[in-house]
């Protein structure tokens, strides 16, 4: 009787810890909307890579856009049931190769170390057990 009562009370333990967890990864709010509007989110990666990266005005409203629209896209899909892959690879191919023939080969450069950077510490989050 003890172990089921116990077992019990781990169990609803176990459920209340991983409710807030999956509740917690959603980008929309309770309202049911998005916490910052596609520009608002562009401008954040924009500027965050200007200060890395030295854009100039001209690519700063490029990348911008590019970004906006990639960010406009992606949420269109998250609210639609219906994803195509090869529609999806496409589209993040076309996204890709457009901020690649607006950055310098310099800049290009300090691009890919940011990405491993990034990438490297995701990797260092979540170690393969």
């Amino acid at each position: 009787m003890r172990k089921t009562k116990f077992a019990a009370v781990l169990l609803i333990f176990a459920m209340v810890l991983l409710s807030g967890a999956v509740y917690s990864q959603d980008e929309k709010t309770e309202s049911g909307k998005y916490k910052n509007t596609p520009e608002e989110q562009a401008k954040i990666i924009t500027d965050k890579l200007n200060k890395h990266l030295d854009l100039t005005p001209e690519q700063y409203d490029k990348v911008k856009k590019l970004y906006t629209d990639n960010i406009k896209y992606k949420r269109e899909l998250k609210d639609k049931d219906l994803i195509s892959k090869s529609e999806v690879k496409s589209k993040q191919k076309e996204f890709r190769e457009g901020i690649k023939s607006t950055l310098t080969d310099k800049q290009k450069d300090k691009m890919k170390k940011m990405m491993k950077k990034k990438h490297g510490m995701k990797k260092k989050k979540h170690p393969r057990r």
